[in-house]
């Protein structure tokens, strides 16, 4: 059993994310990303409701903290006393903003394939990228200013760009930036998965020293 962990993988909390579609697609790349140990690691941590895939989970975001109230869910006026807890909230680290993109509802089968095709240009065309978007600085754990800075830089290159407060956006407007939103959808999968390998693999060796 891997030693008492809270882990809290969240960024900003009124960030504007993927949406349940985008963060099913961000976690069906991680759970392909994971060392052996954080696949086991995540594994223990997920309900037996998931059957093992983190997927099943990544909507938390979009459908429970979004209607979350602090006093009914988890409110604890004691404080922290059982650190035993393990807490696995995943967010889509490759983008920390996405205001204008949007992925209407698709069919769960859909979403694999979604993911299966990003997943083949991360081994095609994006692979010379992978090491790069697995890499933090110093041995950080995680780089949020960092993530954030380029979503940032892309908001304004793509997302803003063209577009008025108020207007409706049409399907011009999403394909073109789709090749974007593709990206940013692998570098959160990829980074995710670096993230977990690299809080799960010193644990598991600590626990095992």
């Amino acid at each position: 059993m891997i030693s008492s962990t809270l882990l809290v993988l969240l960024l900003i909390p009124t960030v504007l994310g993927w949406g349940k579609e985008g963060h099913y697609v961000v976690c069906k790349i991680t759970q392909e990303y994971l060392s052996e140990d954080a696949l086991f690691a995540v594994k223990q941590l997920l309900p037996d409701s998931a059957h093992g895939d983190l997927a099943a989970l990544c909507s938390w975001p979009d459908e429970i903290r979004f209607h979350y109230q602090y006093c009914r869910d988890c409110h604890d006026s004691d404080g922290r006393k059982h650190k035993g807890t393990f807490v696995l909230v995943t967010f889509c680290w490759g983008c920390t903003s996405a205001p204008t993109c949007w992925f209407y509802r698709r069919p769960r089968w859909k979403l694999d394939n979604s993911s299966l095709a990003i997943q083949r240009n991360i081994t095609d065309i994006w692979s010379n990228d992978v090491s790069i978007w697995e890499h933090c600085a110093h041995n950080y754990t995680a780089c949020p200013y960092w993530y954030a800075s380029e979503s940032v830089s892309l908001a304004c290159k793509f997302a803003y760009r063209n577009t008025t407060p108020g207007s409706t956006l049409k399907d011009e407007y999403f394909l073109s930036r789709l090749p974007i939103m593709e990206k940013r959808l692998a570098q959160g999968g990829v980074r995710l998965a670096a993230i977990l390998n690299r809080i799960f693999t010193s644990k598991t060796g600590i626990a095992q020293a």
